[in-house]
């Protein structure tokens, strides 16, 4: 498969963010010829497809809502339109989730299903068990950034005018390092009542709860 066609928008390595060349057979795992990082193919076409998807259904619905008519039945098939573009991001990108992505993707990933479980459950289209779901990942995540960030300031901060600023990241990071085996426990068990088919690897791999 090339990707210096004209037709064809190369495809950029996630890792990277170089232009590679894809091979022409339907090989699942490729290493970048850049950074040699192997990609997990059919996930990142699907993570791509889901954004497309995501991205062209939160326009139109934002035209939506500036629009005059309220309630129609105009209204409602173009409503019910988006909805189904919604629904085609949802499953594109539970099915990129599904595979080997990069951290940063799959963080945008699980918020992006947070916004689409919200709208899919006041339809009555998924529990509020899936829901509960996605959002409990994208509080690890948050959290999980917050632990980094504040380890960070800790390591480089050592004025003595600092001192309070000090005593207060301590306390929030002691908050945090509580919070994470809580929120580990409640994943899995909403997982484990769930019982998804192909279940999600949306959480980080790499991170460590380090000191």
């Amino acid at each position: 498969m090339s990707t210096e066609t004209a037709d064809v928008p190369p495809f950029i390595c996630p890792y990277c963010d170089t232009a590679i060349s894809l091979p022409d057979d339907d090989r699942r795992f490729h290493a970048c010829n850049h950074c040699g990082k192997q990609l997990d193919l059919p996930a990142q076409f699907a993570f791509l497809r889901g954004i497309a998807a995501f991205d062209e259904a939160q326009d139109a619905n934002i035209a939506l809502k500036q629009s005059r008519s309220r309630r129609t039945s105009a209204f409602i098939a173009r409503e019910n339109a988006i909805v189904d573009v919604f629904t085609e991001a949802y499953c594109s990108v539970q099915a990129a989730l599904g595979g080997d992505l990069t951290n940063s993707q799959r963080a945008l990933g699980v918020e992006m299903m947070v916004n689409m479980a919200l709208l899919f459950a006041k339809r009555s289209m998924i529990s509020r068990l899936e829901v509960n779901y996605w959002n409990l990942l994208m509080v690890e995540h948050t959290a999980q950034e917050e632990y980094d960030a504040i380890r960070e300031k800790l390591a480089h901060s050592s004025s003595i005018f600092g001192a309070l600023k000090r005593l207060r990241w301590r306390q929030r990071k002691r908050q945090l390092r509580r919070t994470f085996p809580k929120l580990d426990s409640s994943i899995k068990q909403v997982a484990d009542n769930i019982a998804f088919v192909n279940p999600p690897h949306a959480r980080r791999t790499d991170w460590k709860l380090l000191d």
